[in-house]
């Protein structure tokens, strides 16, 4: 029964993924046959261009682990990208490489995967669409190295895009790369009550600069200066205009940023910002030493009520810490 089970599962994979053209014949088959054979987890996205009607564009990724002599199933599909080679415009091959990213692929011009930037070795080809030229299909493998022991695995990514042909130096071996921090979570809309934490994400610097752009005109703020102000890993909260670190804070103010979390709880006790909310409350409650005793116990019992709303198991965990930390900062001050 399980074996039947899979068969179907991967029948019906195999149906989802979208067929290309006659020019990467060999990727096609070799892509479709490695997810019928192994067990992968899949995500495929879809989106239509702007005036179209179908969602025929995608880009879809099938992440694997092969353990021991599995290892040797990546052959084929290495085998099948030197076959169709010659038929792609685009070939980048990154072996040993340094996890900083050798292209981004988009999705009708959104940045969707970073190739080179999870695994050791990367193989990335293009082919134009010859119905269109100004689209292009993308294959890419990425997996990591073999150390060789009985016992050992390796883990991998083939992703597969139907999309616009990008212009410039992205998806091209000029396409650079860089590390870049912005703020996780803005309160409302004047931004008073923005945390800024050091959240450090891989990017193109074409994405990276349009990004700073649009921050920089959306918050009146230099990213260089919040850049500085958040190196030393410590989340700072922008108080009328002024950034501060929770153990700086007197009681109004650290209650003011608590509530904040709080209603943002209430309001989303079970999307994927609450970890965001209750990431900051337990920061705060990590320095709640200046609060008074009254003050303390108003904390504790918010705390206790939020764990209530939200249903993740770690989330309860982290805000049941929270409390235990605001009760041990009354020994600390008394």
């Amino acid at each position: 029964m399980k074996k039947n089970s899979a068969t179907a599962l991967a029948c019906l994979m195999m149906a989802a993924m979208p067929t290309a053209s006659s020019a990467q014949t060999q990727l096609e088959k070799a892509f479709k046959q490695f997810i019928k054979e192994n067990k992968v987890s899949t995500n495929e996205i879809k989106a239509k261009p702007a005036g179209k009607r179908k969602f025929d564009n995608y880009l879809s990724t099938y992440t694997f682990t092969l353990k021991g002599k599995d290892t040797q199933r990546i052959q084929p599909i290495l085998d099948a990208f030197s076959k169709d080679e010659n038929e792609a415009y685009n070939v980048i091959r990154q072996t040993d490489g340094d996890h900083k990213g050798i292209a981004s692929l988009t999705l009708t011009n959104y940045p969707m995967v970073i190739v080179g930037e999870k695994y050791d070795n990367s193989t990335l080809m293009c082919f134009a669409d010859p119905a269109d030229s100004t689209y292009r299909y993308a294959y890419a493998i990425e997996w990591d190295n073999d150390h060789g022991s009985s016992d050992n695995y390796v883990k991998g990514r083939l992703t597969t895009s139907y999309s616009v042909r990008p212009t410039g130096r992205r998806e091209t071996r000029n396409e650079t790369f860089g590390h870049f921090s912005f703020p996780s979570l803005y309160f409302d809309k004047k931004h008073r009550g923005t945390v800024y934490q050091n959240i450090g994400k891989l990017g193109s610097l074409e994405d990276i600069n349009k990004a700073k752009k649009e921050f920089e005109k959306s918050t009146g703020w230099q990213l260089e200066q919040i850049d500085s102000l958040v190196r030393n890993g410590q989340t700072l909260y922008n108080i009328d205009g002024r950034f501060v670190s929770p153990d700086e804070m007197y009681g109004p103010t650290w209650l003011s940023q608590f509530n904040s979390m709080r209603r943002l709880i209430e309001k989303h006790p079970n999307n994927n910002s609450t970890s965001y909310y209750v990431s900051t409350i337990y920061d705060l409650c990590k320095h709640a030493g200046r609060l008074d005793a009254d003050e303390r116990k108003l904390v504790v019992d918010e705390i206790n009520r939020l764990s209530q709303l939200v249903s993740d198991s770690f989330l309860k965990k982290m805000l049941a810490q929270s409390a235990e930390n605001v009760r041990k900062a009354k020994d600390e001050k008394e």
